[in-house]
């Protein structure tokens, strides 16, 4: 096997400039604004209910209002300060291990599902980070409890598949709980960080 040398390419104005155009065509293929645009622009312009939660959150958002009509929402990410329309509630969560802002923006998330108005249609809007973002502990397991366990599944380099399916245990927020708490399904657009696994998998959340 051949190992690659990168002066190679900074030596080489040709291909620097080769590399960097393939750099912001790949940037552009998955920027999380338009990705969302364009999967909600065949839905129409109608009414809906947002919930975003992940570090894509605000630009997935962002997305949304562009071509729907952004009623009300909810969007938990790593950051705040980025732009989302002004009907929409920014909330910041700990990362990459669930803290105190995390186990509030899982009440949020949660309340905000069962407040929505039943006759407007519910979006999710999921992308990654949203398994520590947003958390809201099943009864009987403690935050801390919870925060424990995610460390040690973190730092055991297990597949991020099997680290999801304990979390999603622990959790009113994951594996449907967002939808079961909203009392009905939800529509849900999800961006992946993980090649090859299933939808469900990012943010441990399947909200059907």
């Amino acid at each position: 096997m051949t190992r690659f040398d990168p002066s190679v390419i900074r030596n080489d104005p040709g291909r620097r400039s080769t590399v960097v155009d393939w750099l912001e065509h790949a940037l552009q293929a998955v920027e999380p604004e338009k990705l969302t645009r364009d999967a909600l622009r065949p839905r129409g312009s109608g009414p809906g209910c947002v919930i975003a939660i992940g570090k894509a959150a605000p630009a997935m958002v962002r997305g949304a209002a562009e071509v729907a009509d952004v009623v009300d929402g909810i969007c938990v990410s790593a950051n705040g300060g980025e732009d989302v329309p002004p009907n929409v509630e920014c909330v910041v969560g700990d990362h990459p291990v669930p803290g105190p802002a995390s186990m509030a923006a899982g009440e949020a998330v949660l309340r905000f599902a069962r407040d929505a108005p039943k006759d407007i249609p519910l979006v999710a809007l999921i992308s990654g980070g949203g398994s520590s973002l947003c958390e809201a502990p099943r009864s009987g397991v403690s935050s801390e409890y919870l925060k424990d366990v995610t460390r040690r599944l973190l730092a055991s380099n297990l597949a991020i598949e099997r680290v999801n399916l304990v979390r999603s245990h622990l959790s009113r927020v994951k594996c449907g709980g967002v939808a079961r708490a909203a009392g009905r399904p939800i529509d849900t657009f999800v961006i992946s960080d993980v090649a090859g696994a299933e939808p469900q998998i990012v943010a441990s959340d399947d909200p059907h």
